[in-house]
């Protein structure tokens, strides 16, 4: 429990953003949205959190910024950003052939109502729940991966996170 504050501190405390003085500040109102990008950059909650009081965790806390290497602040866009969470440790190279245990589409409209102003820049806060099919591992792999409207889909590296004892 004292973890899980720690954390929400520390998540409050980025979500209230950072004015800087210099050529990287960030605006009080997002970036126009484009549609190719050349990183994404997943945060995740330490651990699964509980959102009913009830045992056990209800899904993943997710934050996402997204880059264009010729722009110095996260961008905002117009495609979609699919989460897919796998049960256990899987690595990179696996996740092609791994069974997805849940997915996530948020497409440009739905990715507007969770949109976020970081001490970075502008990014996506999101809710994984995982709703009454609860994972049977100790630990879920949570992938990401941003489909433009054209081009080339972009992956950040998967995530690994332990969800309690099974």
């Amino acid at each position: 429990m004292i973890r899980r504050s720690i954390f929400l501190v520390i998540v409050f405390a980025l979500l209230a953003g950072c004015n800087t003085d210099g050529p990287n500040k960030v605006s009080s109102s997002p970036p126009r949205p484009v549609d190719e990008i050349d990183r994404i950059y997943l945060q995740v909650s330490p651990n699964a959190v509980n959102w009913d009081g009830k045992p056990g965790p209800d899904g993943l806390e997710a934050c996402v910024h997204m880059f264009r290497l010729s722009q110095p602040l996260p961008v905002t866009v117009r495609g979609t950003l699919r989460f897919t969470i796998y049960e256990g440790v899987i690595s990179e190279s696996d996740l092609v052939s791994a069974r997805p245990f849940h997915s996530w589409l948020f497409d440009g409209e739905k990715l507007k109502l969770h949109q976020v102003r970081l001490m970075m820049g502008w990014g996506y806060a999101m809710r994984l729940g995982w709703e009454r099919n609860k994972p049977t591992t100790s630990s879920v792999t949570l992938a990401v991966e941003y489909l433009p409207l054209q081009g080339v889909s972009v992956h950040a590296n998967p995530i690994a996170i332990p969800i309690g004892p099974r």
